[in-house]
């Protein structure tokens, strides 16, 4: 059960938050540490290649972990994070699908990235549900979450992907190889994403 806290307890409480630079701070920010993100959009319009352009910044920063249940480690997935160009050097780690209640224990090792992309909700019907949602936000509070989507009658597909765009702190919405970013604090603008090349192009901000 919720509980409510009373204003001296709500001003007392300290938060972690990223610390950006580039095209990233120009479009997201300081973000808080921990909770959802969503990355949503229809097929073949470029989210994978977005979820990998901002996992590949992110990994140089810290480690990341990529779990690609949909596409698999095969590869195109390959060849896509080669074009990207996330090497060696990046802190990336990337796993194929397993059963998500695996990932959960993997979730509580100290060592495991604090950065997790879940690619994506369609692979995971069944397994990720909306108390599945709860929990990742309840018992993994130091994990970021980003989490990709289909797109149908311009919404996340079903009402797992309904709740998490309801929850998630950053949203990425991919249009034809566009991201329009939306922001709780404001923050926001479009990119234009070269599928070809995996860049990204600032567009404009609100």
């Amino acid at each position: 059960m919720a509980r409510g806290i009373l204003p001296g307890q709500l001003y007392q409480k300290k938060f972690k938050s990223f610390e950006f630079d580039g095209i990233w701070y120009d479009i997201l920010g300081e973000p808080e540490r921990g909770g959802l993100w969503l990355i949503y959009g229809k097929e073949k319009n470029g989210k994978s290649t977005l979820a990998l352009s901002l996992a590949k910044y992110l990994s140089t920063l810290e480690k990341v972990a990529y779990i690609s249940a949909e596409e698999g480690t095969d590869k195109s997935y390959q060849q896509r994070c080669k074009r990207i160009g996330i090497s060696k050097d990046h802190k990336f780690m990337s796993y194929p699908y397993d059963f998500f209640e695996e990932y959960l224990e993997l979730f509580k090792g100290r060592q495991f990235p604090k950065i997790v992309f879940i690619d994506n909700l369609t692979a995971y019907d069944g397994e990720i549900d909306k108390k599945m949602i709860q929990k990742l936000i309840r018992d993994y509070p130091k994990i970021t979450f980003i989490i990709l989507a289909h797109e149908e009658r311009k919404e996340p597909v079903g009402a797992v992907g309904v709740l998490v765009k309801k929850l998630s702190k950053r949203i990425f919405h991919v249009v034809g190889l566009k991201a329009i970013v939306t922001n709780r604090d404001g923050l926001g603008g479009e990119y234009l994403i070269d599928d070809k090349k995996g860049l990204l192009y600032h567009g404009t901000s609100n």
